[in-house]
């Protein structure tokens, strides 16, 4: 699908943008996104950061190997070094461990003193109210086929096979809806046919919430969404009507198994019915949205 548009990856990493945005004015800042453009190693750069899920680990920890033999500082960060620091740090010179919100101007100013620090741990999940919008003018919008946005972190089940919980905790977090759609009307002005992919692990966690987004959402006439949720949330047909409304299409959802013991024994009984299944799906697609399971 991606090379059918044209484009050379899905959509960008969050991650970096939003730490771009709570950088110290005066850092020049480059985004480098292999899965678009080659690396330059020899580029004269005073710090790398770098962003690691388990499935890109391997490289990850080649591209600071390659940096370090340059004697360029690295500071790795993600889900996976957050979970294992100790693997990460015979790779780098810092790994952050959790959310980076409110720690990464520090990062920043010890690096330019020369004083980094070999872990940084942060000590409470940021206020996700005061998050800014992405520094998305560092984006190469027509190499991607959709944007992403995130609304808000956490999810209140205790999946045995999810990390979210341990990352991001079991508290939901949100941004100010305001911020979020002074962020789509931002990138609609980049590219008002780009599809989004709002991140969130379980945009419908909190109902009243979510009906206020999809309010708000409507008069923006977004071309189509993308979003994922939990099946309990998608009973719910006036909040369903919404979504459609709102420009929702796809709802990724987490079935799992379609055997009821197993789901309990992951404790994922909480949000799946096997006897609701079927209800379900159907109610999905009679409200003209597709489910990818």
């Amino acid at each position: 699908a991606v090379k059918l548009k044209g484009k050379k990856t899905g959509g960008p990493y969050l991650s970096l943008y939003i730490l771009a945005a709570l950088s110290p004015d005066e850092i020049e800042i480059r985004i480098t996104d292999e899965r678009i453009e080659k690396i330059d190693f020899d580029e004269n750069v005073d710090l790398v950061g770098i962003t690691v899920v388990t499935s890109l680990a391997y490289r990850a920890y080649e591209i600071a190997d390659e940096y370090r033999k340059r004697k360029i500082p690295v500071v790795l960060g993600g889900i996976h070094v957050s979970i294992l620091p100790e693997e990460a740090i015979h790779h780098c010179d810092s790994v952050i461990i959790g959310e980076a919100e409110e720690i990464w101007a520090h990062v920043v100013r010890d690096a330019q003193n020369g004083k980094l620090q070999r872990f940084y741990r942060t000590t409470k999940f940021p206020d996700l109210t005061h998050s800014p919008i992405p520094k998305w003018e560092l984006l190469k919008p027509n190499l991607y086929s959709y944007f992403t946005v995130q609304i808000g972190r956490g999810c209140p089940f205790d999946c045995d096979f999810c990390l979210v919980k341990q990352f991001n905790g079991r508290e939901l977090r949100y941004r100010r809806i305001e911020r979020v759609i002074t962020e789509i009307e931002t990138l609609q002005r980049i590219d008002s046919k780009k599809l989004i992919f709002f991140t969130d692990d379980n945009i419908l966690a909190n109902p009243k919430f979510s009906e206020e987004l999809m309010n708000q959402l409507i008069p923006l006439n977004i071309k189509a969404w993308w979003c994922q949720s939990s099946l309990n949330r998608l009973k719910n047909d006036s909040l369903l009507d919404l979504m459609y409304k709102a420009g929702c299409r796809v709802i990724f959802v987490g079935i799992e198994s379609v055997s009821q013991k197993s789901l309990d024994s992951l404790n994922k009984g909480m949000g799946n019915k096997v006897a609701d299944y079927k209800e379900i799906l159907k109610k999905v697609h009679s409200q003209k949205m597709a489910i990818c399971g």
